[in-house]
């Protein structure tokens, strides 16, 4: 089965308003599914303005199990993505209960009404800050409630036999990402003609280009007899901080350099993701970081003369 074997097929996708959930969206009708999708906010009606690449919008809580549960009843999906989510790795001991409710507690009504549901397939994104085992210590509520989130689809796997598979994703940026975040920030300082002023210059990442990640997201969705429960969606590099500021002033070219207020390094997040069984669902990265780096400048640049 491949992408453009979707069409016609039913897929929800959770979280259909945040970044990742867009960009996959548009994907898949590209592809002609038949595309549902969640959110808290806006309209049921698809045609409300601004939303028409989302398909067909249900507003509700996925906290509410019979919510939950009613509406994918309702509409039968044969596919799940399930991307909605409290994605905020904060510290502070309110998160516990956020991410609790908010990851584990939706994460569990989804698989839940999935079982019910009959679906055929469900598909989870990992995090790169979730411990890689369970005797690890997660670093943080939202890793851990990551953590217990593919600890509860294992279970689901094994005694309600769902066909559930989760897709680590690393760190993703491209066009339409928040402003708030470290790419984005960074092309808004070069465009207002600022210096980009930044923290940890050498917290090493592995960047993924949001297409592609879509595209792997999509392929665990399609592959038939999937031999393994979860795949890296990374290209296996780590990259600095520093080098991604330094990438877009020379994209820039407008002799900006950034300035860093501190040089304390992340070292728990110096993981590249295992390239090794991608293989598994015939995908790798395709855009290498200098091309989706020049590519999000460009889109953001555009945008913002727009705006």
């Amino acid at each position: 089965m491949s992408g453009s074997s979707l069409c016609k097929v039913r897929v929800l996708v959770t979280g259909a308003t945040g970044f990742l959930g867009r960009h996959l969206c548009r994907r898949l009708i590209g592809y002609g599914a038949e595309v549902h999708s969640t959110t808290r906010t806006g309209s049921i009606r698809p045609e409300t303005s601004g939303t028409e690449d989302l398909g067909t919008i249900w507003r509700l809580d996925l906290v509410d199990p019979e919510a939950t549960l009613s509406m994918v009843n309702t509409v039968k999906p044969d596919i799940i993505f399930h991307l909605a989510g409290h994605a905020a790795a904060k510290l502070e001991l309110v998160e516990v209960h956020n991410c609790l409710r908010d990851d584990l507690t939706v994460a569990v009504n989804v698989l839940t009404a999935a079982v019910e549901a009959q679906c055929q397939r469900v598909v989870l994104p990992g995090s790169l800050e979730e411990p890689t085992s369970f005797g690890e210590a997660a670093v943080s509520p939202y890793a851990w409630s990551k953590q217990s989130i593919q600890g509860a689809a294992a279970m689901f796997r094994q005694v309600y036999n769902l066909d559930v598979v989760s897709g680590k994703v690393f760190m993703t940026y491209g066009p339409g990402q928040d402003a708030a975040k470290l790419i984005p920030s960074i092309i808004d300082d070069l465009l207002s003609g600022q210096n980009p002023v930044l923290n940890s210059p050498h917290r090493y990442l592995d960047w993924i280009y949001v297409d592609d990640v879509v595209d792997g997201l999509i392929r665990l969705a399609v592959v038939d007899d999937l031999a393994i429960s979860s795949v890296d969606l990374g290209t296996g590099q780590l990259t600095s901080i520093k080098h991604i500021a330094e990438l877009l002033c020379q994209i820039d070219a407008r002799g900006r350099t950034p300035v860093f207020r501190s040089n304390q390094a992340r070292g728990y997040e110096r993981a590249a993701a295992d390239v090794g069984h991608q293989s598994l669902i015939k995908w790798k990265p395709n855009l290498s970081l200098e091309d989706g780096l020049q590519r999000t400048y460009r889109l953001q640049k555009a945008l913002s003369a727009r705006a």
